[in-house]
């Protein structure tokens, strides 16, 4: 008797796995399907031609994303997955590029490994880069070694580029600011490398100054240095301009609570990990010297080259108290949601693993 009453119940749990994994069937078919769409739809949101310039050492995705915030070209997730299945970074070509009216998604990626006109050698530094960043886009434009510009921007590098507010740093990280230099193939690695930190100190003497950094130092204890690491902080996790300055509150409440910062890009920085996305076992890697999940307080150096409006950010937070947590919302828009405590954090984690499953 115990033996038949149990067959319902196994053949209902049959039944629900075969209806679950045919609704998982039907959502990866559309996803397929609108993948497929938006390879051939056209590349700009009114169909217009639109003329670019990458520069010596952009990335795809810079160039992707740089259109995107000018409003030239479609916003669209598919367009990093299409940049992987091509391999559109290993192509990639510097020059002035001009796509058509009519052309496609998929027209503009193979449009980006089309040698493109001459406008003059420059190299760009993206916001948001690390060193590692720098060192294999340099050695991808004929800067120079990769292994070479590593050493020349870390403690093996010249101690006039690391020292900072008075003291020798571990690196040049969040040193060099990121901006657009125009190169020769014949000039040292270092001149590029010290303009990029002479433009710094320029922007740093710009936006630090001395009466922003008394009142930083007297509300939350934190050092020149220190304010530049929680920049970099803030460069690597907010997209939209507007959200830099809650973002840094957010960093700046939890040092002054003493919370943990738990800032996931930390937990994949180094020279083997910073083009991979943090992951629960980087978070939690005991060897990390980065990791804001197992180590209180900042980082020991900034993560990436910061740009102006992360900088700003940091000077001037948005003075909110009650702001401890943020998660991205999922919706396209590179916004997050901002949470006061760790329960309406949890709400609006569910809300982002929730709409992240939608096809």
């Amino acid at each position: 008797m115990t033996a038949r009453a149990s067959r319902p119940r196994s053949g209902c749990f049959g039944r629900l796995l075969l209806l679950l994994l045919f609704a998982l069937l039907i959502a990866g078919a559309a996803l397929f399907v609108r993948y497929q769409s938006f390879q051939q739809a056209p590349a700009t949101p009114d169909g217009d031609p639109i003329t670019f310039t990458i520069d010596a050492g952009a990335t795809p995705a810079f160039v992707i994303s740089k259109l995107n915030a000018e409003g030239r070209l479609r916003r669209s997730a598919f367009w990093q997955i299409l940049i992987r299945e091509h391999q559109t970074a290993r192509c990639i070509k510097r020059g002035e590029h001009t796509l058509a009216s009519d052309a496609s998604s998929l027209d503009f990626l193979r449009l980006l490994c089309t040698d493109g006109g001459s406008k003059g050698d420059t190299f760009t530094v993206p916001e948001g880069w690390t060193r590692f960043h720098l060192a294999r886009a340099m050695e991808q434009a004929h800067l120079g070694s990769r292994t070479d510009l590593v050493r020349a921007t870390g403690n093996e590098g010249d101690a006039a580029l690391r020292t900072f507010d008075g003291a020798l740093r571990d690196s040049t990280e969040g040193l060099l600011f990121p901006d657009t230099y125009a190169v020769s193939l014949d000039q040292p690695r270092k001149t590029l490398i010290t303009r990029m930190r002479n433009r710094f100190d320029e922007v740093w003497a710009e936006e630090a100054t001395p009466e922003r950094l008394a009142d930083l130092k007297e509300r939350y204890g934190l050092s020149p240095y220190e304010i530049l690491i929680l920049a970099s902080l803030v460069e690597r996790e907010a997209i939209v301009a507007d959200e830099r300055p809650r973002i840094a509150q957010v960093f700046y409440n939890r040092i002054k609570t003493r919370m943990r910062i738990q800032s996931d890009p930390t937990c994949a920085y180094g020279p083997a990990t910073f083009d991979k996305q943090p992951t629960a076992a980087m978070c939690r890697d005991k060897a990390s010297r980065f990791s804001t999940y197992l180590l209180p307080g900042l980082p020991p150096t900034p993560i990436a080259a910061i740009g102006r409006s992360s900088l700003r950010a940091a000077l001037n937070p948005s003075g909110e108290s009650d702001i401890f947590y943020f998660v991205a919302i999922a919706d396209g828009s590179n916004r997050h949601r901002f949470a006061a405590t760790l329960d309406e954090h949890n709400r609006n984690v569910r809300d982002y693993i929730d709409r992240s499953r939608q096809p």
